[in-house]
């Protein structure tokens, strides 16, 4: 007999999640409490933008051992999708009870805080951590900037903000990261005023990333 959560494996390695919620609900039906029969549940959800359904199986994922870092990091990134800050910054501060040296669960406090606007100096702590701790994670300049721009300390944002874009320069970045780079250098650009090389940042902006809707 075939095996359905070999299938179902198969199924999402391939990328069609939504095929697998149900065959998923059925065999929860018969293990509600199996850790990866949760993941793959709430993976599956989460593919198909169904973020408040899917922290509920990620929860019971996050019980059983071999899939609780995995599950957590699922629900930071979904949390993260929908602006749902406490989460991200309540399951990441757990993780890092454990390892106060998980740089990717540091990266995402930092944005939770920052975006969040509630603890800034918090979001420079672990975004600076970050950094020291695996220097190539430029992602971490976003939070780090937004939070020395929101504690009014325009300096530094500015010298941190020239440091990333050298090392964007040396790196292979995201397009997302490079985006909001020449952004938010835009941005500067106009609020120190420079307006016309504002607006030359803000054309190459837009003929390099059309589709960004911050550069729009």
């Amino acid at each position: 007999t075939s095996d359905p959560l070999e299938a179902v494996r198969q199924q999402q390695a391939r990328g069609g999640y939504a095929e697998t919620i149900e065959p998923l609900r059925d065999l929860l039906a018969e293990r509600p409490e199996d850790g990866e029969l949760n993941y793959l549940y709430g993976l599956a959800l989460l593919a198909t933008g169904e973020y408040g359904a899917a922290t509920w199986p990620l929860r019971q994922a996050m019980k059983d051992p071999e899939w609780h870092y995995p599950a957590a990091m699922l629900i930071v990134r979904g949390a993260l999708v929908s602006n749902d800050f406490n989460e991200v910054v309540e399951v990441t501060t757990g993780l890092l009870e454990k390892d106060p040296d998980d740089a990717v669960a540091l990266l995402y406090r930092a944005q939770a805080n920052a975006y969040w606007k509630r603890d800034h100096e918090a979001a420079l702590a672990d975004a600076k951590r970050v950094l020291e701790l695996e220097p190539d994670r430029i992602e971490a300049y976003q939070p780090m900037i937004l939070a020395l721009l929101d504690l009014r300390r325009h300096a530094e944002a500015r010298e941190q903000l020239a440091e990333a874009g050298k090392r964007l320069k040396e790196t292979e970045a995201p397009a997302g990261t490079l985006a909001w780079h020449c952004s938010t250098t835009a941005i500067f650009a106009g609020e120190g005023g420079d307006p016309e090389r504002a607006r030359e940042l803000w054309e190459e902006r837009l003929k390099e990333y059309p589709a960004d809707p911050t550069g729009v």
